[in-house]
């Protein structure tokens, strides 16, 4: 009688705990059509405490995590559905998509093939895998994809799109511009597209149009810098002064507005060096200061932005460095030949940029050494900011110095001036 009283006590647990589980699944789902993201994230981790093998909960708890940007979180939980449904295309490409967001495109690529081998008809998955591919470099392959995806599904902006982004790279701007224009007709008519077609045209000289789009991305996001310093761009390319005057004063008003922007007679500069000196220099005083040095070499990095250590990336910035023993090292020595070598390795290394010009190059003596200045742009991803820099070079005997000063292109003319007191301010032992 006992072993009875338990076995139902067991069964009406389970039958309570699964009524629990469909309850708590059926809040998720309608919280996610509600676009209550939060609140679905929140009943479907319910479902998963109750019964963690439930890859449904998992998959849609993964689509919240990937709709808020909380790529690391999404990738967790379409991997547990992976784990639990190794057949399951959906899962592939969600992973895919959130490694492209992430800056894994090769790790996206592989997900990506394995969703279309597990279903060779899923659109979405060749619109995603062209996308990795775009990442990678791989235009034509792209443009295989995305042929696929328009002949299966005509209507579908999203391919569209992509076709523009890969012709614009390819410098093929009139069919970027067919492409963009077929987005938009299909229903896209997000800013960054009109945006990617108003560059398109701005390129193929058509700076008519390229106002037009413009002004289009402004009346959307009067925010939107970028819109607004081509179009004074494209202004001046038609001769309108005055209307790219104006834009530029705009530009100049809602920079000055912002905390981020102090006026420069404002800012107090401060001297950042290693600890002996070799290089010294006046930046911002707020700026954040890392420096190390060996046998070989001695860097200076002052960055606006909050960074953790002398590698890692920043978008505003100095970077400084002495470059020592360049014969035993690189079998290279004298003035001409450092310089010539720093042009080469410059040259070498944008070929994996998505855009590198030198607007103007000088040369001059200072401290009795030789010495180069670019003024220079460039752009790492299609998708990443433009920058704007100094490329400044030192060079004597077997040493050689170098300094990158950036910044969002669009953010130029302001830190201009901060540029151009800091190289004032330069110090350098060679």
């Amino acid at each position: 009688m006992k072993t009875k009283t338990t076995l139902i006590l067991l069964i009406i647990i389970n039958l309570n705990l699964f009524a629990q589980e469909d309850i708590w699944f059926a809040r998720g789902e309608k919280a996610f059509r509600n676009n209550n993201l939060s609140e679905a994230i929140s009943s479907f981790s319910k479902v998963i405490e109750i019964n963690n093998k439930n890859k449904h909960a998992f998959y849609n708890r993964g689509l919240c995590y990937l709709y808020q940007f909380e790529l690391e979180k999404a990738i967790f939980d379409f991997t547990e559905v992976i784990n639990l449904d190794p057949k399951n295309a959906d899962a592939y490409n969600n992973r895919g998509l959130s490694f492209i967001y992430i800056g894994l495109p090769d790790s996206a690529l592989k997900d990506l093939n394995q969703a279309i081998s597990l279903d060779n008809n899923f659109i979405e998955a060749y619109i995603n895998r062209a996308t990795a591919l775009i990442e990678l470099k791989q235009f034509d392959q792209a443009l295989k994809d995305l042929s696929f995806a328009i002949k299966n599904d005509p209507k579908n902006p999203s391919p569209f799109n992509e076709q523009g982004r890969i012709y614009y790279k390819k410098k093929e701007y009139k069919k970027a511009i067919t492409s963009f224009s077929k987005a938009i007709e299909l229903g896209m008519k997000s800013p960054i597209v009109y945006y990617n077609r108003g560059n398109a045209y701005f390129r193929n000289r058509q700076f008519k149009k390229a106002i037009e789009d413009y002004s289009l991305v402004l009346k959307s996001d009067t925010t939107n810098l970028e819109a607004l310093n081509n179009r004074a761009l494209a202004y001046d390319s038609l001769g309108i002064k005055d209307l790219a005057e104006k834009d530029r004063l705009t530009l100049k008003e809602r920079r000055q507005s912002d905390p981020e922007f102090p006026p420069i007679e404002k800012i107090v500069f401060e001297k950042f060096s290693d600890p002996l000196e070799n290089i010294s220099i006046e930046l911002p005083e707020n700026w954040f200061f890392f420096t190390e040095s060996d046998s070989n070499s001695i860097t200076v990095v002052v960055s606006k932005d909050k960074i953790q250590s002398i590698n890692e990336p920043f978008l505003t910035g100095v970077r400084l460095t002495i470059d020592k023993n360049m014969k035993e090292r690189f079998d290279v020595t004298g003035d001409d030949n450092l310089l010539e070598f720093w042009k080469g390795s410059t040259i070498k290394n944008s070929v994996d940029y998505h855009f590198y010009d030198i607007i103007s190059q000088k040369l001059f003596n200072r401290f009795g050494y030789r010495g180069l200045m670019n003024t220079s742009t460039l752009q790492i991803t299609e998708n990443s900011y433009k920058i704007s820099l100094y490329e400044y070079v030192l060079v004597h005997d077997d040493n050689i110095f170098y300094a990158y000063f950036q910044c969002p292109e669009i953010q130029f003319r302001y830190y201009k001036d901060i540029f151009d007191r800091a190289i004032d301010s330069l110090n350098v032992k060679l």
